[in-house]
């Protein structure tokens, strides 16, 4: 009986450290996601909203950012020497990894880079071009899509770029954002009721995607946007939950955030907080005219300020005020030179971007066919000018000339090998469970289907991953909403399946983009550059074929070693050599003054003599 006693009462104590344990985990990591949107939100603002007053990108902004950050993270949190120690780390991490992963990408080197090497250098987009500024006249280029897009990622890692000199320190963006967007999820489902492990393991399934893998080690920023929405939906669930100022204003900071990612991301949380406001217009109606033995069309006169949802409203107007003028470039510029806002995406003389990326017979098909093709079809980069257009494949099964993840563009099948059987899955356990959203939660996870669907649908281009990194939160929904049910053997089974297929999904993308950008791309370049060095006593000379010099010259900055840009007549004259890349990269050098006699060549410098002899 003692040792009954004994036992019983040292679980119920266990019981309750654990459960202490896990508001405490609950609570640091909300906190810590505050610090770190706080962080990134004061880089854009104080960088954005400067412009307006005519002021360029400067170093003190970070440190300003930083303090804003610390003061979130000790303001009434029992934990704040946690957050600070976690958040510094997060900050340090991200900066290294960004610093040792140089960007590999086709669009982050072509002219994300361009644009945060004029930003970081004092140009200010509002009042000036790019042509404005002549000491970076020589890596002009791109213009009309560094001037004319939205610029979040490009500002934020121009920050980042000036405090630490280096051109791939403002990646450190992509970890920070992403780690914002993980540790706030955590909360969030802390609050609903989620056991800590498997509120990590839902986040790492929402946040991790196949789209944010690829992309998190480039200036890609279609990642950024999946991470912006992801805390979008959770802010939205968190309101319905328990709404307070700190949550509003996270509302408004994604709203403003993921409009200035890109384009779509304007279009998609304009649908979202339009739909969110008539959602809670209509449950606060409901609820009022139903405790008023009302109808919902009688709750008129002074009924009218207890439901109309004014902290919503007032939320979306302030964000609406800062999406103007953090946006001031491009969209007010855009006006001003009597342009479509939206240019040049939309409006006279518009750039198509999509028609020769995409395969040749989507010509024939609409928006739903386009997806259900992608969807089910061998994961491969296909464009217009392909041999061949897409290869319908198994689900669940990986099949063979299948492309890898190492390209952070991928097309069809963009969300992994084995997305199109979760799928399949997805729409078992959703017919299996239908009944259930009936019930309080389901309603909380319907609307957020309702949300996530409607941001689908206005996409035309919702086939290609990157521009609907959202479609692979569907079946981490279905997911998260099932730990709120009894579910019977077969549907516990069915979601194992679920959750594997999607585990086996993540992992290539995550192998693959760390292995291109790694070993492919940072560690082939380093070879090519130690050689440079040690071959030649002068300066190289170097000619471009494409518009992506900026990226390399950088590199040849970093390891002090001297070079000319020459033309295409000093290049025909021969004796160049093309330094490899994985992109089809047009770079070629020749040392002015001879090669080292004394010093081994190396395959590239051999294979460029041998093609001169001959």
């Amino acid at each position: 009986m003692f040792l009954q006693n004994l036992f019983s009462k040292s679980f119920w104590i266990e019981k309750f450290v654990y459960k202490a344990n896990s508001e405490a985990v609950f609570c640091i990591s909300r906190r810590l996601s505050y610090g770190l949107m706080a962080f990134i939100g004061a880089l854009f603002l104080l960088s954005s909203l400067g412009f307006l007053f005519g002021a360029s990108i400067h170093v003190a902004y970070f440190y300003v950012a930083f303090f804003i950050a610390l003061a979130c993270l000790v303001y009434r949190n029992p934990f704040y020497l946690v957050c600070v120690i976690l958040f510094v780390c997060i900050l340090g991490l991200s900066v290294l990894l960004a610093l040792y992963l140089w960007d590999s990408s086709w669009d982050g080197r072509a002219y994300h880079q361009i644009g945060i090497e004029y930003l970081s250098n004092g140009w200010n987009p509002l009042y000036q071009k790019m042509q404005d500024l002549e000491a970076l006249k020589p890596f002009l280029s791109h213009q009309i899509w560094v001037e004319n897009y939205v610029k979040f990622s490009e500002i934020v890692a121009s920050n980042f770029v000036l405090s630490f000199g280096d051109i791939e320190a403002g990646k450190a963006l992509n970890y920070l954002f992403c780690a914002a967007s993980f540790f706030y999820g955590v909360g969030v489902l802390g609050s609903l009721k989620f056991g800590v492990y498997k509120a990590v393991f839902l986040m790492i399934l929402a946040v991790f995607s196949p789209v944010l893998f690829s992309q998190i080690h480039t200036y890609y920023v279609d990642g950024l946007l999946g991470c912006a929405l992801v805390i979008l939906f959770l802010n939205i669930i968190d309101l319905e939950n328990k709404p307070n100022k700190a949550k509003y204003a996270i509302f408004v900071f994604v709203l403003v955030v993921a409009s200035n990612i890109k384009l779509t991301g304007l279009a998609y949380v304009g649908v979202v907080g339009i739909l969110y406001f008539l959602y809670r217009c209509f449950a606060n109606k409901l609820a009022f005219g139903s405790s008023n033995g009302l109808s919902c069309n009688n709750g008129g006169g002074g009924g009218f300020k207890k439901w109309f949802p004014k902290e919503i409203f007032i939320s979306g107007c302030i964000g609406v005020v800062l999406i103007v003028l953090s946006g001031a470039n491009p969209y007010f510029t855009n006006i001003s030179e009597k342009r479509s806002p939206f240019y040049p995406l939309l409006g006279k003389n518009k750039i198509d971007i999509i028609t020769g990326n995409a395969p040749k017979i989507f010509e024939q098909l609409n928006t739903p066919e386009k997806l259900f093709v992608s969807l089910f079809s061998k994961t491969q980069n296909i464009s217009y000018t392909s041999p061949n257009g897409p290869m319908w494949k198994m689900p669940f099964f990986r099949t063979k000339n299948e492309s890898g993840f190492g390209d952070p563009d991928v097309r069809i099948g963009g969300f992994g090998y084995y997305f199109g059987g979760v799928v399949i899955l997805s729409v078992i356990f959703l017919y299996r469970i239908r009944r259930e959203f009936a019930t309080p939660a389901g309603k909380k996870f319907g609307l957020l289907f309702l949300l996530i669907g409607a941001t689908i649908a206005i996409n035309p281009e919702s086939w290609w991953a990157r521009y609907a990194p959202q479609i692979w939160l569907l079946p981490v929904v279905i997911i998260g909403f099932s730990y709120f049910l009894r579910l019977e053997k077969s549907l516990i089974y069915l979601r194992w399946a679920m959750i594997l297929f999607l585990v086996l999904n993540m992992y290539p993308a995550f192998k693959d983009g760390l292995k291109i950008t790694q070993r492919h791309y940072t560690k082939d370049t380093k070879a090519v550059l130690k050689d440079m060095k040690k071959t030649c006593d002068g300066k190289w000379e170097i000619y471009f074929e494409p518009d992506w010099e900026l990226s390399f010259l950088k590199k040849l900055q970093k390891y002090a070693i001297p070079y000319v840009r020459v033309d295409k007549n000093q290049y025909d004259t021969g004796g160049f050599a093309r330094i490899p890349g994985r992109l089809g990269d047009g770079i070629y050098a020749k040392c002015s003054t001879g090669l080292k006699q004394n010093q081994p060549l190396p395959l590239w410098l051999k294979e460029s003599q041998k093609k001169e002899k001959q």
